[in-house]
């Protein structure tokens, strides 16, 4: 189950937060709601309001989940590559739950300008990215959008 309590983890006692002082999490295989939860010290409906997830609890690997703020209605769920040691110990295959659109950075380019032409947001480009800051440099490749099957 899921609500094992693993050794060298941390667990809050305390009354739990609605929302983290870390802005995203993505998740990793067999993560399941609780365990981020007992992570980040939020609460679990916090997570599910934040992000418009049905009341089953249920998330997939690879899904960025926002802690702080509330994912904007109109944002589709994001996903971020992650590795799934599990299924491939020993090598260095990623699993990649949609299809994404890279842009190589030009002179001149910065998040807002790239999150106008995609129509995503800076947080995402940000989290998907995994970018601390909004600062870019000239030649990177960047994930942009998520491209529908």
């Amino acid at each position: 189950s899921d609500q094992l309590i693993h050794d060298g983890e941390i667990y809050y006692l305390e009354k739990k937060r609605a929302k983290s002082k870390v802005y995203y999490h993505t998740v990793k295989t067999d993560e399941s709601l609780w365990l981020i939860s007992q992570k980040y010290g939020v609460k679990i409906m916090s997570l599910i309001r934040k992000n418009h997830l049905n009341y089953s609890g249920e998330i997939n690997a690879g899904l960025v989940l926002w802690l702080r703020k509330k994912r904007p209605s109109w944002d589709d769920p994001e996903y971020m590559e992650i590795a799934d040691n599990k299924k491939n110990s020993g090598n260095n295959s990623t699993i990649l739950p949609e299809p994404y659109l890279y842009h190589r950075v030009e002179k001149g380019d910065t998040m807002y300008k790239l999150s106008k032409k995609y129509g995503v947001s800076v947080e995402f480009l940000k989290s998907v990215n995994q970018k601390e800051t909004t600062l870019l440099k000239e030649g990177e490749n960047l994930i942009v959008k998520r491209v529908p099957n």
